[in-house]
């Protein structure tokens, strides 16, 4: 199972943008996310092996959005899950991010 990630972290003033997005084992990835996503204004983004993608976003008001991009359909699929449940997220994907394995998920347009 690989994972790329990528992520801006405001407050300590670190990013890597997705086409930089670097390898990182599942344990890497959950420390991270324990870093960034608690951070109003920060973000966190996973690729998987198959081209999948499972982002992360901090709103201003400390929830986090869950989104996986749907770039065909212009939109993404998403929801207000928190730091537990994005954990779980990532734990129980088995190395694959679609929209249609994660529970509670709706369609937006961009």
């Amino acid at each position: 199972m690989g994972y790329r990630m990528y992520y801006c972290d405001f407050e300590r003033d670190t990013e890597i943008i997705a086409d930089g997005a670097e390898p990182h084992e599942v344990d890497e990835i959950l420390t991270m996310m324990d870093r960034v996503l608690p951070i109003p204004g920060n973000f966190l983004g996973i690729m998987d092996e198959h081209g999948g993608m499972l982002q992360f976003l901090v709103h201003e008001d400390g929830r986090i959005g869950v989104e996986i991009p749907d770039p065909p359909r212009r939109g993404h699929y998403g929801k207000f899950a928190s730091l537990a449940e994005c954990r779980k997220l990532l734990q129980s994907s088995e190395g694959r991010f679609h929209w249609d394995l994660i529970e509670g998920l709706t369609f937006e347009k961009w």
